[in-house]
């Protein structure tokens, strides 16, 4: 214990200037404050009932990441791609993801879109991977190191193939 004191206080040092915040935001203020954001290296599981929205929260708490300056991957076990687009895309331009279903879209709803697009295309890379009950624990561990990204969202983690 008294090697870990020195680095003890240089870490306090380090959070005080963070406000608190060690990790990757979440975008949930409450939970934040009690986490300082999701840590390296832990682990954090979200359980609910088919259809209770689980997908829409990780993909929101990839999009704060983002916004806040990280490299999030959010792997979608179930999901194809051009859905998390969808539901993506709607947050970013406060369109109703049905909408952008159905393709109802006014003109002004495509304009808001297309900047919407256009704008997040100057930004760095926000990667989703479409695992299509396919991905195995091994694909993704390879996109991490090949990619590097600061967080990763796994959604439908329990179908992710052992070997």
């Amino acid at each position: 214990m008294q090697e870990l004191a020195d680095p003890l206080l240089e870490d306090i040092e380090n959070t005080r200037h963070t406000g608190g915040m060690t990790g990757v935001p979440t975008g949930w203020p409450t939970l934040d404050l009690e986490t300082g954001g999701f840590q390296g290296g832990d682990l954090y599981v979200i359980v609910a009932r088919p259809k209770k929205g689980k997908s829409v929260i990780l993909l929101r708490m990839a999009r704060v990441a983002h916004y806040l300056g990280h490299m999030p991957l959010l792997v979608s076990m179930e999901m194809r791609s051009i859905q998390e687009a969808r539901r993506f895309y709607g947050m970013e331009s406060g369109i109703n993801a049905s909408l952008l279903k159905s393709g109802m879209l006014s003109y002004w709803g495509k304009e808001k879109l297309n900047q919407a697009i256009e704008q997040f295309r100057e930004k760095p890379p926000l990667y989703i991977l479409e695992g299509q009950f396919r991905k195995s624990i091994d694909d993704i561990l390879s996109l991490i190191h090949g990619i590097r990204p600061n967080i990763v969202y796994i959604d439908g983690g329990y179908l992710l193939h052992l070997v």
